[in-house]
């Protein structure tokens, strides 16, 4: 039998900032942090992100207020084969061939794709 929680809100003082880190599955943990500081009404001043972190974080910037409900349907949709296209083969394939990349990306122009004879440092 469910039972009514009652959830205190929080003050703090501002700003407040929400910083959401990257690392793949992580990505659906936030949405779980996010329900419940929105349970809270602990809403960001800024908002960053790193990888996984910069993608929910910028539905998170875009809308505060729904952001977790929509965060959690994109995550329960979400499979491996939609973040790895390809399976191992197809991407040990495309690192050998192209020496800098696992993955494809047939959406970018050729022209801004990374270059394998770029230079990965540079002089002060």
């Amino acid at each position: 039998m469910a039972q009514d929680v009652v959830v205190d809100e929080i003050e703090l003082p501002g700003p407040v900032a929400f910083v959401l880190g990257g690392g793949g599955s992580l990505g659906a943990g936030q949405v779980g942090m996010l329900r419940a500081l929105a349970e809270r009404s602990i809403t960001p001043d800024l908002v960053v992100g790193t990888s996984v972190g910069s993608v929910n974080g910028a539905l998170l910037a875009l809308d505060p207020e729904h952001a977790p409900a929509r965060l959690e349907a994109i995550w329960h949709r979400m499979t491996r084969a939609k973040v790895f296209p390809g399976g191992p083969l197809a991407q040990l394939r495309t690192l050998r061939q192209h020496r800098n990349h696992l993955f494809r990306t047939p959406g970018w122009p050729r022209s801004s794709r990374p270059s394998s004879k770029a230079s990965t440092t540079s002089r002060i």
